[in-house]
């Protein structure tokens, strides 16, 4: 986990010496913080075995012209394995890096856009033994989602439905499945 820290870092600055004089040129704030909470789950194998869950995230990003954001990304989330009384079962719980892309093809208020990326996220489990089925794992994951985002002034507000799919190792035996969120996200520009 050092290491993506490090290239994180590494990738935050550029972006940070590369695009500001681009979007200072435009008239805008040249960067966002922002924090996202909402919903998650998971299809096939995955959603087979866990309940509908929590996820959390924070953002940073630099903007390249008006109509693209690169960023940086903490997303986590918790999804109870099996059924019964939530205070028994264990969890499922990630973490993870990400690093996206995001294009904003129209002007106005409210803008839609379509964000992709990559990233790495470690799962584990907490709170008992969910079985043979279910472990930790580390995996590659490919995120994309379609949201909007309003700025108004500094403030910037946001929603979003998106997945990620899941490249390599998975947390369930058998594999397979994508994770499936939708956040609503608080931040601002500076």
């Amino acid at each position: 986990m050092r290491r993506a820290a490090v290239v994180g870092l590494a990738f935050a600055s550029a972006v940070a010496v590369a695009f500001e004089p681009r979007a200072a040129e435009a008239g805008e704030p040249p960067f966002a913080v922002s924090v996202e909470g909402g919903v998650g789950h998971y299809t096939g194998a995955l959603g087979s075995s866990m309940k509908l869950g929590g996820v959390w995230g924070v953002r940073a990003e630099g903007f390249v012209s008006p109509a693209f954001e690169v960023g940086l990304a903490y997303v986590g989330g918790a999804n109870q394995v099996g059924a019964g009384d939530a205070m028994s079962q264990p969890v499922l719980q990630r973490d993870g890096g990400e690093a996206t892309v995001k294009a904003m093809p129209l002007e106005g208020p409210l803008r839609p856009y379509l964000e992709a990326g990559a990233g790495m996220t470690h799962f584990h489990v907490r709170g008992g033994n969910p079985g043979a089925d279910v472990h930790g794992a580390t995996t590659f994951t490919v995120p994309v989602a379609l949201g909007v985002q309003a700025n108004a002034g500094v403030l910037r507000l946001g929603a979003a439905v998106g997945g990620e799919l899941l490249v390599g190792d998975k947390p369930v035996d058998p594999g397979g499945g994508v994770r499936l969120d939708a956040t609503l996200n608080l931040g601002a520009r500076f």
